[in-house]
């Protein structure tokens, strides 16, 4: 598409095979991307025989042309309006029934304008070709539509000889573009005091790139007076801030509008907020609910001038819907402020709820009010918003008159979309397969439960499929993660709301699957709607993770599947390592492929490069190799998930937090060459490998419970499972992932203009009470049976327990003085009737109420064939005051140190001690 902003006179060249030149003096815009036939618009190629071309129900004006006993003539079969937005199509069919029938050449030419620019010109020739036709059809596209009258100019030209082009016929029609009022905002930000006037910021977003008429007024809520201020503003961006200055008098209570109109004084979209001068200082806020005005307003100053006569004074409505996105199922709040009613005169007030689909009411209510209590404020309730189109209306009638359509004194409307609650949907298959059509609720689709599959088909290369969750916010890390990871991806979308819904769905259909479809991958989307908490009535799940994650893993379309959070990036060559290690037999039907995962604390890995131009998405992968995490990780750049700096393991180095990851044995990582098997500990939750067609756990080919909603114990349940299930864990040398830093993150949502993600403390566990809880009844109630294949056996969680571990016989004695040793201090304890097979943790705390206590030391004390008694213990402490010092020292069961950290039971053997310290 070539753009010609400024007026100037330009050359057209309609068709360079008969060079002929067009002068038009105006703005020239020429759709070059587009082919000057469209058979589904027609229903026909150009040349096919027939007596009519058909129209497309997408098509904005249909029209056929024909020649009648020697005369042209236009018949218009279909005219549709459009919102904004949409493309506009034009087909026209020729029809000739005169003697020359399909024999001449014909140059059918279409020119759109709107008002008095020109707009676009196009052309198509109608070559009768080696089989001749008395039909020819044609379109014309034309995709930049705002709110508008188009003109549209047909012109048929008979082609004669080389260079002469001879003008049959030529008829104008028009078609409706109307308002996109869904594709637009208006946000009211704060207000900022200057002498005799308020300098306000609004924020304007909207798809529609135009001339826009931003007006506000503001309104004494005492006196009625108002004060208007007007800008005429052009959108260039999806989203830009305007600046307003109006005089307006400080200490007094304002209802504040503004609104926002295209072409015409009908408002595009409008905002509406309470704004109190007489409170604030310099910066003033704006109250979003309008309820709170009714308190307020009356402790405003009186006016400095005489109020209007009642009479004169005209009745207005301000609406205010709480929350501002009603969700179809959950309660919402309307509230009417009525304006300008006449003392001692009685109003009524009727609001409406209506499907906008079928245009029936599901919800009507009506109020009195007195024109004496001013202003008035009326809340109606309605118990569960219903999903779809909804538009709520509110009159304002005269009381004393017979309710009609004469009797209205004021009416306000909104139109919102809501989505039904954890409904799920396919928003992009690369492999047309979905699992299921169309919108369903998540209970009851394919997805819940015990998930089966159909079996995948075998390729000659080993497909292997990343499988991640994502929100709107995290889209950008998405991107990121799949340029890096350059494999087939299955992604579970999450919409809070059913703007997010749309945000989502035109994200995936227009930049993500066409971006996967020109790398030649494979992608599977689906989007969840809003879900309520099951303990909460008055609040959704914020992002019900093993919900997220069984979907994308029951979606996913290979065998092999690799599950990762979505802010991961891929090492270098991460997916040709794992199919090696497949290859070699690392991955048998009990194993899971553990990939070692790194946290960013720096700029590394570096920032990708996105661009979005011509519509379409490119980016740009930074290199993730080896030599670069072993720098990063001397810098201190990159750490563990959930510990800090160094390389922490069992046999090194432990820490409360330590279960999560530590058992990868990092360590042994940097230097392994071939895959290795590590022991499981009660709450590892590494990034791994499964063969789907191997699992066998509870939620088929899902593999993660649902019922884990929240962030902690949500991705070690899977692993426990697998434990319980026999599996066993193998690690992959050389291959890792690592989280993309802020910088990556931030290029890419700029890039987009995507919102940007939320920064999350990777260094602590999400604090979950009802995952920990169901993870103990899990543990303790649940998976209860005796599993014999893990190394690391346990006195307390029956599932690992030691049939030899003998409680009253655990003792432990701390020695009377300890050591100065270096820069700190040395403790000895000796251990009795330790069980061979069960891994201990060793703390040294010092003794105090709270709940979360900060250890001075943790030792280790894993399995041993032959166990010494008793066994003795050094732990090097830090540097201590002088003086008496109380320790208390604990003996825990490994296993359930971290999940049953605050539970007695977890505690095998314990004792304070005073020690008296020399300076």
């Amino acid at each position: 598409m070539v753009m010609v902003e400024e007026m100037i006179v330009k050359e057209f060249k309609v068709n360079p095979v008969y060079r002929r030149w067009f002068t038009v003096m105006s703005v020239v815009i020429v759709i070059s991307n587009l082919p000057p036939t469209d058979s589904q618009a027609c229903g026909r190629k150009a040349g096919d025989r027939g007596s009519r071309c058909s129209c497309s129900s997408s098509a904005s004006l249909c029209a056929a042309i024909g020649r009648y006993d020697g005369k042209w003539k236009a018949d218009v079969t279909q005219r549709r309006g459009l919102v904004a937005g949409e493309n506009l199509l034009i087909a026209v069919g020729v029809h000739d029934q005169g003697s020359t029938c399909g024999s001449n050449k014909m140059l059918l030419e279409a020119q759109l304008r709107q008002d008095m620019r020109m707009l676009a010109i196009q052309d198509s020739l109608q070559d009768p070709g080696p089989t001749p036709s008395c039909v020819q059809c044609a379109s014309f596209t034309w995709t930049d539509t705002t709110s508008g009258v188009y003109h549209a100019l047909i012109l048929l030209y008979n082609v004669e000889g080389e260079e002469s082009l001879q003008l049959e016929f030529a008829f104008d029609d028009f078609v409706h573009v109307g308002n996109a009022s869904s594709s637009a905002s208006l946000t009211m930000e704060h207000v900022a005091m200057e002498g005799g006037s308020v300098r306000m910021h609004i924020n304007v977003r909207s798809e529609v790139r135009d001339r826009f008429l931003l007006t506000v007024f503001f309104t004494d809520m005492s006196s009625l007076a108002q004060w208007t201020g007007m800008a005429m503003i052009q959108v260039k961006a999806v989203e830009q801030s305007e600046i307003m200055r109006i005089r307006a008098p400080a200490g007094r209570h304002f209802l504040v509008l503004a609104t926002l109109c295209q072409l015409s004084l009908h408002p595009l979209i409008d905002d509406r907020e309470s704004l109190a001068t007489a409170s604030c200082a310099r910066v003033c806020s704006l109250e979003e609910n309008g309820s709170a005005i009714d308190d307020v307003a009356h402790h405003a100053p009186p006016a400095a001038f005489p109020a209007p006569h009642p009479e004169d004074v005209l009745c207005s409505l301000q609406l205010y819907v709480t929350p501002l996105q009603p969700r179809a199922g959950w309660p919402f709040t309307m509230s009417a402020v009525a304006l300008g009613l006449v003392s001692g005169c009685r109003y009524k007030v009727v609001t409406s709820v209506r499907l906008r689909q079928n245009n029936n009411a599901a919800f009507e209510e009506s109020k009195t009010v007195n024109g004496s209590n001013m202003p008035a404020t009326l809340n109606f309730s309605v118990a569960s918003c219903w999903p779809g189109d909804i538009v709520v209306r509110v009159m304002l009638y005269d009381d004393s008159a017979m309710q009609s359509q004469d009797s209205v004194l004021s009416i306000i409307s909104r139109h919102f979309l809501s989505v039904a609650p954890c409904e799920v949907s396919y928003a992009w298959s690369s492999s047309k397969q979905p699992l299921f059509l169309g919108s369903m609720p998540y209970g009851q689709s394919p997805l819940a439960g015990n998930v089966r599959v159909s079996e995948c088909q075998q390729e000659e290369e080993l497909s292997l499929t990343l499988a991640t969750f994502a929100t709107l916010e995290t889209a950008s890390q998405l991107i990121n993660s799949a340029a890096q990871w350059h494999q087939e991806m299955a992604v579970a979308f999450y919409a809070r709301s059913a703007s997010e819904h749309a945000d989502i769905l035109a994200l995936v259909q227009q930049q993500l699957g066409p971006w996967f479809e020109r790398r030649n991958k494979s992608l599977e989307a689906t989007v969840l709607t809003s879900c309520p908490d099951p303990r909460s009535k008055d609040k959704p799940l914020d992002c019900p993770t093993n919900m997220l994650r069984k979907i994308a893993c029951s979606i996913a379309k290979s065998n092999m599947v690799l599950n990762a959070d979505v802010d991961m990036l891929a090492s270098d060559e991460l997916a040709d390592h794992i199919r090696k290690a497949r290859g070699d037999g690392w991955m048998g039907r009990g194993e899971l492929l553990v990939i070692p995962s790194f946290r960013s604390a720096g700029s590394w890995p570096r920032a990708v490069k996105t661009h979005f131009d011509s519509h379409q998405l490119t980016v740009k992968p930074a290199a993730i190799t080896m030599e670069d995490l072993k720098a990063a990780l001397l810098r201190c750049e990159l750490l563990l998930p959930l510990l800090g700096c160094g390389m922490w393991s069992p046999s090194t180095r432990w820490s409360e937090n330590a279960v999560f990851h530590a058992p990868t044995e990092y360590g042994r990582w940097m230097e392994a060459e071939e895959v290795y098997e590590v022991d499981y500990l009660l709450g590892y939750e590494p990034s791994f490998v499964v063969d789907r067609r191997a699992w066998v756990g509870g939620q088929g080919a899902g593999m993660y419970d649902d019922r884990f909603e929240q962030g902690g114990w949500d991705k070690a349940s899977v692993t426990f499972e697998a434990a319980y299930l026999g599996y066993t864990f193998k690690v992959l040398p050389k291959g890792f992932l690592v989280g993309s830093s802020p910088s990556s993150a931030r290029q890419t949502s700029k890039a987009l203009s995507l919102p940007l993600p939320a920064s999350k403390d990777t260094g602590s566990v999400a604090a979950d009470p009802h995952g920990q809880w169901l993870m103990e009844r899990i543990v303790n109630n649940v998976w209860t049976d005796t599993q014999r294949k893990v190394a690391i056996r346990s006195c307390v969680v029956k599932a690992f327990k030691d049939t030899n571990c003998d409680v009253e016989r655990l003792r432990l004695v701390p020695s009377e003085e300890m050591e100065r040793v270096g820069g700190g201090h040395e403790l000895k304890v000796e251990l009795f009737g330790l069980p061979r097979s069960v891994g201990l943790l060793l703390s040294v705390y010092r003794p105090t109420n709270k709940v979360d206590r900060e250890a001075l030391a943790f030792h280790l004390l894993l399995p041993q064939d032959e166990p010494e008694e008793p066994r003795r213990v050094v732990i090097t402490l830090g540097k201590l005051a002088a003086g008496s010092q109380v320790l208390r020292i604990e003996l825990r069961d490994l296993q359930a140190s971290k999940l049953m950290q605050n539970h007695v039971g977890a505690i095998l053997a314990a004792q304070e001690h005073r020690f008296l310290l020399h300076a």
